[in-house]
């Protein structure tokens, strides 16, 4: 089971842990779904309802944020196409290393 967001999964054997009025609760994270006090849940909310008999957002309940975006990629981490300019052109972004390099090139190309 995948958990929030469904990608990135939580890994198999991450230990959930939420204090709730004064009781600590601990769920483990199977590679089919949760434990928590011996039993197999297929979902967070389900457990989550168990503990405070409303409905919950599993997620929110235990705490899990998805995770944010970098420059340039998707919450993956998997590299996004830049967007097309005006003209229809689209200008892919060089790396430091990359400038490095043409720099060293050009240099000595000149000499």
């Amino acid at each position: 089971m995948s958990g929030c967001g469904r990608e990135p999964r939580i890994k198999p054997g991450t230990k959930l842990i939420r204090t709730w009025k004064k009781d600590t609760h601990e769920v483990m994270v199977l590679e089919d779904g949760f434990a928590w006090r011996g039993a197999r849940y297929s979902s967070l909310s389900t457990i989550a309802k168990t503990i405070t008999g409303t409905s919950w957002n599993g997620c929110a309940f235990f705490g899990l944020k998805r995770p944010r975006a970098k420059k340039g990629h998707d919450i993956r981490g998997k590299f996004v196409r830049p967007k097309a300019d005006r003209r229809g052109k689209v200008v892919w972004p060089v790396s430091l290393h990359a400038r490095k390099r043409r720099a060293a090139r050009k240099g000595a190309a000149d000499a």
